[in-house]
Order: C-alpha cells, then sequence, then structure tokens
C-alpha cells in the first residue's frame, strides 16, 4: 500500500494541487549580513541630522505632532479634523514616541526614519517571495514545470550566485533604502510614510492566503487548510484597517485582494478564495467602523481634501478631464526615468525616481517580465505573483493619477515595495544573463559588479543630493518655517522662565506649540484685557515680529513692563518679549484698590473684586466700556462668557457686552487657579438708548454657560443671585 503523500509545509507552494517544495538555502550569511548592512546605512542617511535638516518643522508635521501631544495627554479621537482633515494612526505613534523620547522635533522624525527602513525590510521581503525564494521545480501530474516569468531564477544566475533571491532582496531594500526619495520622505514626519509598510505586509499577507487556498483539495484535510488560509485573510483585513486609518490613500488598498482575488478564483476554480475575499473585508470593515461611523455622520470630512484635489474638480481638470488624465498618466510614466515631482516639498525638483543608469534599465527590463509572466506565464506561482505585484503597483498609482499635478511623489509612497521590487528583479535579471562562454568565475565577477553598482550609485548620489545640494537650497527654510521653528525654540527658553503669555497669531503657529510643550504658554488677546500670574510671580507677554503695532501698543498701555526684541539666526528680529517682574505684577494689581467694590464670589470659580465704567455723553453716540478685575479661584469647568449691563436710572439696559473674557484666549475652563485678570470689553449701545443721563448709570456684572444660557450663582448678589452691581464711573474711554 502507498504511503500518503506528506502534508506541505507552510512554506510550500501550491498551485492547482502541484506543491513548490523549497530545497535549503544555501550560502544565506553573505546576502544577510549584506542585507543588514544595507539596512544599517539606511537608518544612517535617514537619522543624521535629522532634528535640523530640513531646516525647522513643516506645518504638516506640526499637525501631526500637536495632535500626538493632545493624544499624550489623554485625548483619543478617531479622526482628526485640523488641516483638512487626517486619519489619526499617525499621530497615535507619535504619541508613543513623545511618551518615550520626549516631545520634540527628533522624536516625531524618528518615527517616519524608523518607518521607512522598515519599508525598506520589507520591500525586501516582497521581493524575496517574488522570485520565490530561489530556484525551484514544480512537480505536478504532467512533471516538472520550468521556472518562467519576471519572477523567474535563470540558470545562468544560479550558476553565478548560490542563491539569486537572497541578492535581489538586497536590491529591493537598496532601492528603498538608498533612493533619493525614500530617503527625503522618510526624513519628514507625515503619515504617509506609513502607507509602503502597509503596502508590503498586505501584498504578503494575502498571497500566503491565495496560496494556501489551492490546498484545500490536499490529503492534509480541509479544516486544517481552511484555517490557516483564514488567518491569512484576516491578517489581510488588518493590514487594510491599519491602511485606512493612516491615509486617504489606504481607502483604495481593498482593491488589491478583491482584483486578485476573483482573478485568482477564476483560474484556479476554488471558491474558497471568495471566501478569503470576504473574511479579509469583513475583519477590516469590523476595525475600521470606528472611522467609518464617523465619517458616515460628517460626510464632508471624507470628501473635503479628495473633492480639493481630484481630477473631477473644475478647478483641477480645467475643463477637460480626459486631457488631465492622459497628461497624469504621461508624467507619471516619465516619473521613473526622466522627470519627477517639481515641488521641493516632495522632492529635488524634477529629478526622477531612479538617478542612475542602472536602476534605470533594471525598471524597464523588471517592468517587461511583469508583463510577461502576468499575461503569458506558464508557472501559476509565479503567474500569481505577477498579477498581484501588477494590480498592486497599478492601486498605488490611481491616488496621483486621479489628482492634480501628478506626478505627486507623496502621494506614489504606496508604490515602494513593488516598484523596487520589479526593478531589482530586472537588475538581477541583467547580471545573470552574461555570455556563456565566460568562464564562471568571470561571470560571477561581473554579477557582483553589477550588483556593487547597483547598491553604490544610489548611496553615492542620495548622500550628495540630499546633504549637498537639497540641504544647501534657501527656499527650504521657507517651506519648513523655519522662522516659526527658531520663534518657537525662543520661546522654549522664555517659557521655562515663569509665566508666559503669547499673542493669538503665535499660538496659532503649530511649530511653536510642538516646541513649548514642556512649558506651555497661555494664549492671551492682551487687546482685551492682561492676564496675570498668582500673586509673587513674574509675568511675560511675547509678539510676533509681525505684530509690531500690537506691541507699540501694548508698550503705551503697560509701560510698567521692560521690553526686549530676540533675533534669529538670520539676524533678523523674532519675538518682542515684555517682562513684568514679580513685585511689577503685584504692584499692577494692588492699583486697583481704588476701583474695588464689594467681592463677589460666581460659582466658586471667579471672584470680581474691583470695577469701573468708562464713558461719557450720549450712550447712542459715545464710545464706553467696562474695565473688571477678577481673581480666578478655580477653572469654571466648561467654558463660560462674560455679560456686562449698563443700566440707567430707570431701569433700562443702555448698552451691554456679551461674550468671552479676553475675546476667548483663553477660555475660563484654562484658566488657573490664582491667576488674576484685568478685563476690558466694550460696551455696545442699545437702539433705543437714546441720550443717557450718566449719572445716575450703574453696571451688572456676570457669568453664564453659552450652551445653556444658564448662569452661575453669585455670593453676595442680593438683587437676583446671578450678577454683581458695579457702580464707579469714570471718564472717556480711549
Amino acid at each position: 500500500m502507498d504511503a500518503a503523500p506528506a502534508p506541505p509545509r507552510a512554506d510550500d507552494d501550491v498551485v492547482d494541487g502541484a506543491t513548490h517544495a523549497r530545497a535549503p538555502e544555501p550560502h544565506m550569511w553573505p546576502a544577510r549580513l549584506a542585507l543588514i548592512a544595507v539596512l544599517l546605512v539606511a537608518l544612517a542617511l535617514r537619522t543624521w541630522r535629522l532634528a535640523d535638516l530640513p531646516p525647522g518643522l513643516h506645518t504638516d508635521e506640526g499637525h501631526y505632532a500637536s495632535d500626538a501631544i493632545d493624544i499624550l495627554r489623554g485625548a483619543r479621537p478617531v479622526f482628526l479634523p485640523g488641516n483638512n482633515g487626517r486619519e489619526p494612526l499617525f499621530s497615535y505613534i507619535v504619541a508613543l514616541a513623545f511618551g518615550g523620547l520626549g516631545i520634540s522635533i527628533l522624536s516625531l522624525r524618528l518615527v517616519a526614519a524608523f518607518a521607512g527602513v522598515l519599508a525598506a525590510a520589507l520591500t525586501a521581503a516582497v521581493a524575496r517571495r517574488m522570485v520565490g525564494g530561489r530556484s525551484t521545480a514544480s512537480t505536478d501530474s504532467t512533471g516538472p514545470t520550468a521556472s518562467t516569468g519576471p519572477t523567474a531564477s535563470t540558470a545562468s544566475t544560479a550558476s553565478t550566485q548560490a542563491n539569486p533571491a537572497a541578492w535581489v532582496a538586497v536590491l529591493a531594500a537598496a532601492g528603498v533604502g538608498f533612493t533619493f526619495w525614500p530617503v527625503l520622505q522618510s526624513r519628514v514626519g507625515l503619515r504617509l510614510v506609513l502607507v509602503p509598510v502597509w503596502t508590503a505586509l498586505l501584498v504578503l499577507a494575502w498571497d500566503r492566503a491565495l496560496a494556501t487556498s489551492a490546498r484545500q483539495r490536499q490529503a492534509v484535510g480541509i479544516l486544517g487548510v481552511e484555517r490557516r488560509g483564514a488567518l491569512w485573510a484576516a491578517a489581510t483585513g488588518v493590514v487594510l484597517a491599519a491602511g485606512f486609518y493612516t491615509h486617504l490613500t489606504g481607502r483604495v488598498l481593498p482593491a488589491i485582494p478583491v482584483a486578485t482575488g476573483l482573478w485568482w478564483a477564476w483560474r484556479t476554480r476554488r471558491p474558497a478564495v471568495v471566501g478569503h475575499i470576504a473574511l479579509a473585508l469583513a475583519v477590516a470593515g469590523m476595525l475600521a467602523f470606528p472611522l467609518v461611523r464617523h465619517l458616515v455622520r460628517h460626510p464632508e470630512l471624507a470628501v473635503a481634501r479628495t473633492g480639493q484635489v481630484s481630477v473631477l474638480n473644475p478647478e483641477v481638470n480645467e475643463g477637460d478631464l480626459v486631457g488631465t488624465l492622459l497628461d497624469n498618466a504621461a508624467a507619471l510614466a516619465l516619473a521613473p526615468f526622466a522627470e519627477g515631482d517639481g515641488n521641493l516639498y516632495h522632492n529635488l525638483p524634477d529629478r526622477p525616481i531612479f538617478g542612475d543608469a542602472v536602476w534605470m534599465l533594471g525598471w524597464f527590463v523588471g517592468l517587461a517580465m511583469l508583463v510577461a509572466a502576468a499575461v503569458h506565464g506558464h508557472d501559476g506561482r509565479r503567474r500569481r505573483w505577477a498579477v498581484l505585484a501588477a494590480v498592486t503597483l497599478a492601486v498605488t498609482v490611481a491616488p496621483s493619477w486621479l489628482s492634480a499635478r501628478a506626478p505627486n511623489f507623496l502621494r506614489l509612497t504606496g508604490t515602494w515595495p513593488v516598484l523596487f521590487a520589479v526593478a531589482a528583479v530586472g537588475i538581477d535579471a541583467v547580471a545573470s544573463r552574461m555570455p556563456g562562454r565566460w568562464p564562471t568565475p568571470m561571470r560571477r565577477a561581473a554579477y557582483a559588479a553589477l550588483v556593487g553598482a547597483a547598491l553604490a550609485l544610489p548611496l553615492w548620489m542620495t548622500s550628495r543630493d540630499y546633504f549637498a545640494r537639497y540641504a544647501a537650497d534657501e527656499r527650504l527654510y521657507g517651506i519648513f518655517n523655519g522662522a516659526a521653528t527658531e520663534h518657537g525654540r525662543h520661546l522654549a527658553t522664555v517659557a521655562a522662565e515663569g509665566p508666559t503669555y503669547i499673542t493669538p497669531l503665535l499660538d496659532q503657529q503649530t511649530a511653536i506649540r510642538v516646541l513649548t510643550a514642556d512649558h506651555p504658554p497661555v494664549a492671551v488677546d492682551s487687546a482685551h484685557g492682561l492676564l496675570l500670574p498668582p500673586a509673587g510671580r513674574s509675568a511675560r507677554y511675547v509678539f510676533d515680529p509681525l505684530e509690531v503695532h500690537a506691541a507699540t501698543a501694548f508698550a503705551a498701555r503697560w509701560p510698567q513692563a521692560s521690553a526686549a526684541t530676540m533675533t534669529d539666526s538670520r539676524g533678523t528680529p523674532s519675538l518682542t518679549v515684555f517682562t513684568f517682574p514679580a513685585a511689577t505684577v503685584d504692584d499692577l494689581a494692588a492699583s486697583w484698590v481704588a476701583n474695588r467694590i464689594q467681592r463677589t464670589t460666581f460659582g466658586g470659580a471667579i471672584a470680581l473684586v474691583a470695577g469701573s465704567g468708562r464713558g461719557s455723553g450720549p450712550v447712542a453716540t459715545g464710545p464706553i466700556s467696562a474695565a473688571l478685575m477678577i481673581e480666578v479661584l478655580a477653572p469654571t469647568g466648561v467654558d463660560h462668557n462674560l455679560f456686562v449691563h449698563a443700566v440707567d436710572g430707570a431701569g433700562r439696559t443702555v448698552a451691554q457686552f456679551d461674550g468671552p473674557p479676553l475675546d476667548g484666549r483663553p477660555t475660563t475652563e484654562r484658566w488657573a487657579g490664582g491667576e488674576r485678570a484685568i478685563l476690558v470689553v466694550p460696551l455696545t449701545p442699545a437702539a433705543d438708548a437714546g441720550d443717557v443721563d450718566w449719572t445716575t448709570t450703574s453696571l451688572r456684572s456676570g457669568w453664564y454657560d453659552w450652551r445653556t444660557g444658564l448662569r452661575l450663582a453669585c455670593t453676595p448678589c442680593p438683587e437676583d443671585g446671578t450678577s454683581a452691581g458695579i457702580e464707579r464711573w469714570t471718564g472717556r474711554s480711549d
């Protein structure tokens, strides 16, 4: 009786019932050491001078870092609405880095740098799997089948290299690790650097799912095989969800398993593949459900950015949709070897993807082999890989093809694993096809020389182009907000000295929030008053160099403060800092004693200690205002608005203010206990106020939750329990 066939091993491939057995790996250590060396050099390219090159912190980077700070402090967003809306996964990873390494530009960019190195390592795995691991022969009922197509290892290669697949993997890793474009993108803290990681994992996991689906009629039993295939399909779903939580381009990744899975099911007549597709999509949908639900509830967020850049937008296609698509297709076709992205933020302007002749040649040869194997390949496994690679390349190119100004290298990052794996296969194919009359040592030397050139050329050219040409471009200082970054570094030094207050303009600059995270300043609109620290502490008010008029007005209004102007690395004015020494702060508060009223406490959070009204003449025409001094007992829990009503002798409200104190900068729930505030609010006359007897006019003030209209109770407030009276009036306001 014949023995039962042995079940296929986990790393065997089965196509149409045939097992592709893998031979033991010969002489792997040189290639493995070379791969480790490539990844270490790739890491060095991404981390040398990382904190200051590019110079500054781009606005996009600042938003990711700012969101990560919020996450570190307890926020748990499912979507980030700022900066045109963004998926949150990258910011969560940055938050982990901030928690472990501290909040800094370096910590932010290290996430991108390590993601770039991981993408290089995974691209090596994709290339290795694409080639098939090593020279193989498949045995089925019809006998051996020769390896053909773009993933084949030719006989001449086998004769010149012990394990060509391993060296193809080294080349692919070097492509991502050393080429200018991936190096540049891995040195900027943007979420798109995660997309090639998900693309590579998707390709690897889904190929395993397709491979195991062909085994379900083997003697090993349906249940065991289906379970393994289901696990790989579920892993595919997890990767799809990760892509969905990373970037808009992640939304197109499900097309890869759907298209290739349906093709594979049709070719192999295996219905289990359809089940694997359904399982992958189900797992992805379940994990992505919170974000999907949020976007369904807020559909404007789902299409905000895509609507801006889509070729369907008339402002993008300028009335010629077909022409725009054709132009984009032509630009994408030229990008690998002729003309790349012209945006300095994405690339050294117009530099093609491949900067040397070896990689350009490898791309053309590898692409031709890919197309040939996908269309005419006879080996099932290799044809499956060719189709999977071709579909993946098409899907990951689509976001740039369907949007403005192709080629956009940011939207093309998902192409890295397949793009560089295909080029690496092409280089290996060229290196392997040496004249047969050459002696074996000569063929091996020629192979080594070409592979060595493919490793050395991009490393040398990227080192030159990035650290010399790109770094020397003065436009980078503006693109990466060099001035704002210097403001942030100066402000961090100032804020470390004690309570610091900045203008709303400075507060809008994300670089400042990131760089001052250890001692965050408070944004105050000083045109509406002054926020002072608790007794015994000094205060600093800081103005942007663009706010010359506001700084001049502040100096005139508060002559008690001493002023100093800082300069940046270029010798231009940076920040203007007004300093109130601790004694001056206390004297300023004490100067309000003449305007003191009966101390009134609102909701146990705010105490009104002084106040006066300013104005003269008819209320209908004369400008009037109120000035109040309050002490903060505790934050209000939720933001509250202030109301101040001017009431005449007949009890009519003749002028009023209703709104956020200090124009909402900061909101009252961010006030700290012990702080004091001088609030100056304009009173808007009532339309029917007419002439007013000024001597009989008084003020009433209180606080309310602007969401509900509910007022804070106050003590003592004998009239209505929610508003305090201010009887003192002085001269005309300015």
